[in-house]
């Protein structure tokens, strides 16, 4: 299983942690583009920790 299909797993089962050890472990060991992706990422961890954790609602 290739480094990505873990992160793509983390996030799928919603394991935070993990997803987002991964993207520390391997932040400086990917191509520059990705690093950007990963920074923001990053920056926004408690958005993304809040898409995860809370339950979706349908409302509008």
């Amino acid at each position: 299983m290739s480094s990505t299909n873990f992160y793509f797993f983390h996030f799928q089962e919603k394991q935070a942690e993990h997803f987002f050890g991964l993207i520390e472990e391997t932040i400086s060991c990917i191509n520059p583009i990705f690093q950007t992706v990963f920074k923001t990422f990053m920056k926004d961890e408690d958005k993304i920790l809040n898409a995860l954790e809370l339950p979706k609602t349908r409302s509008y």
